[in-house]
């Protein structure tokens, strides 16, 4: 029991409180006993609420904390799934996560995202199917749209986008050379194209590269050889030094341009021998013209009733040019070969051209007997 003055506790025997020295009566142990016992359910009940509580509080702590960890590995898995291209699968991951979380505004703003991505993976997939097509002008349309709408785009999966958009449009440019590649028919056609190749990163840029250079060679050497025969030797070098630009070490180029110099230096060397054979044949040409341009062809003479020589002949201009002014002097003998006369006359027409015939005439009066007309000598301007 307890004193009702200080409380303290005392054996139930106890006729005074040991502590105070107060009387204890045993109905004021009993009443003191139960307001102690009051006092203590007063402080346990609240403590045992705050316990229930606390432990009912912690039990959705812990349930919400696993639904947390369910939605960040539904949400990383999905973001995982969307950067390697599997929308559909990313996008069933975050809808499970949106199931718990339906308040989450950020897994819807990665739906719209994945679902934009997923759009422009669709159009990426069509661009693919107009190029299997050949319908090169449609895909390129919708390469510049793709490419206009993806610089607007920041999110991480949008990335390998451009990259694929690039690819797709190198593979245009690689099949549109290919197409043209056929009517390509000069060194610079071919050239401009290889500059476009040359800086594409396709897998098939390399071996349309190289049949570009093979037909640079050739058109390059079939060129060259119309070039030799009109003996165009500056043409035909200038020709095999552009095309050793884009292939300095191709072996048939440069045998090309060494069959160029011999050939150019055979025909200088000829050409040399040739103007030198021109040069004498032109000077015994001119010797010719100059010297025995004109031949007689026939020359007639005749006594007539009235005692006069008349005389006819006719000349040949054998010369390589024209000429004209022909003069021609002779002399008149009498049977015993003594000089009669002499005489000058000009040959008609007074123009003569290489390989034509003039005549000439005159008349030697009162000769009076038989007599021979003897040419002196021939005249004449050449042209």
């Amino acid at each position: 029991m307890y004193c009702k003055e200080c409380g303290s506790r005392e054996s139930n025997d106890s006729k005074f409180c040991s502590r105070c020295g107060t009387k204890i009566s045993n109905s004021q142990s009993l009443r003191r006993y139960d307001e102690k016992s009051s006092s203590l359910l007063l402080f346990l009940l609240p403590m045992m609420c705050l316990i229930l509580m606390g432990g009912a509080s912690f039990g959705y702590y812990l349930y919400e904390m696993n639904n947390n960890k369910k939605v960040s590995k539904w949400k990383e898995s999905g973001e995982k799934l969307a950067s390697i291209g599997k929308y559909e699968e990313a996008l069933q991951d975050l809808k499970r996560a949106q199931s718990i979380r339906p308040q989450y505004t950020v897994l819807k703003k990665d739906m719209e995202t994945i679902q934009k991505a997923q759009n422009y993976q669709n159009q990426i997939d069509q661009v693919s199917k107009l190029i299997k097509t050949r319908k090169f002008s449609e895909a390129k349309s919708k390469i510049n749209a793709l490419k206009t709408s993806l610089t607007h785009e920041k999110s991480l999966i949008f990335q390998p986008m451009p990259e694929l958009v690039a690819e797709k449009e190198t593979i245009i440019k690689v099949a549109e050379i290919k197409e043209e590649f056929a009517n390509l028919n000069t060194v610079d056609e071919l050239a401009a194209k290889l500059s476009i190749i040359q800086s594409l990163t396709s897998t098939e840029a390399p071996k349309v590269k190289e049949q570009i250079i093979n037909k640079i060679v050739q058109v390059t050497s079939d060129q060259t050889e119309k070039d030799l025969k009109k003996h165009n030797f500056s043409e035909a070098i200038n020709l095999v030094e552009k095309a050793l630009t884009y292939s300095s070490n191709n072996k048939k180029l440069l045998e090309l341009k060494n069959t160029i110099d011999q050939s150019k230096s055979q025909f200088e060397k000829s050409e040399q021998q040739r103007i030198q054979q021109a040069k004498e044949a032109a000077a015994r040409e001119d010797l010719k013209n100059h010297t025995s341009a004109v031949k007689v062809v026939s020359l007639e003479n005749q006594l007539d009733e009235y005692g006069d020589l008349n005389i006819l002949g006719e000349i040949k201009n054998t010369a390589t040019k024209g000429i004209y002014s022909v003069n021609i002097s002779y002399s008149v003998y009498d049977v015993q070969g003594v000089i009669i006369d002499t005489g000058y006359t000009t040959v008609f027409p007074y123009y003569l051209d290489a390989g034509e015939t003039g005549t000439f005439s005159d008349t030697v009066y009162s000769v009076y007997q038989d007599a021979k007309v003897q040419i002196d000598n021939i005249e004449w301007i050449l042209e």
